[in-house]
């Protein structure tokens, strides 16, 4: 009998807590494009806790205990956004979201040649240069992204992040990619 009464007591418990949690659920757009984004951050902080949008945008936190928080999204190229949130027991809430793009500034960035300063002019070859207003006006997450509209380039991608530049049908082994004077492997 006292085991009954200890199984019993274990599932009465068990759907006690259980009832004293909640739910929170919705999707993450792009404020500009109304499209879903994937891959957002979605936190409790507080928790410790938080999950990632999927490719359509939804989001689901479950078993959330009841109280009061702030959610944060978060993803790169937009600005974080944080919603205070209640959340009662055994309720479930819908939370969606709108993001809004927001550039990544970054610092300056100097640039040293081993060549001798000359005139575009004087070249015997095709020059072109990209202004910082040009970067500026650009919504660019990468190096690559910034350049495969100029003309004379062809960007080869190897998968989600790997691209190669091709520069007057030059392969890879034929350019030479600098930082600081020191020579690096990589294609972008």
């Amino acid at each position: 009998m006292k085991r009954v009464s200890l199984f019993y007591f274990i599932i009465v418990f068990s759907s006690s807590l259980l009832a004293q949690s909640g739910n929170v659920e919705g999707m993450v757009k792009d404020f500009n494009t109304g499209k879903p984004l994937a891959f957002v951050n979605v936190i409790i902080s507080s928790l410790k806790s938080g999950t990632v949008t999927d490719a359509s945008g939804n989001y689901k936190l479950h078993n959330i205990p009841s109280g009061n928080y702030t959610i944060y999204f978060s993803y790169i190229g937009f600005k974080t956004e944080e919603k205070r949130i209640n959340i009662l027991p055994s309720s479930s809430r819908h939370l969606n979201i709108s993001l809004k793009p927001s550039p990544i500034m970054f610092g300056e960035v100097p640039v040293f040649t081993t060549k001798n300063i000359s005139f575009l002019n004087d070249e015997p070859i095709p020059v072109d240069i990209v202004t910082s207003s040009q970067i500026n006006s650009l919504n660019s997450i990468s190096v690559s992204d910034l350049l495969k509209d100029q003309p004379g380039l062809a960007m080869q991608r190897d998968g989600i992040w790997g691209t190669q530049i091709s520069i007057r049908g030059l392969s890879k082994s034929s350019i030479v990619t600098m930082i600081d004077g020191n020579r690096i492997e990589t294609a972008t």
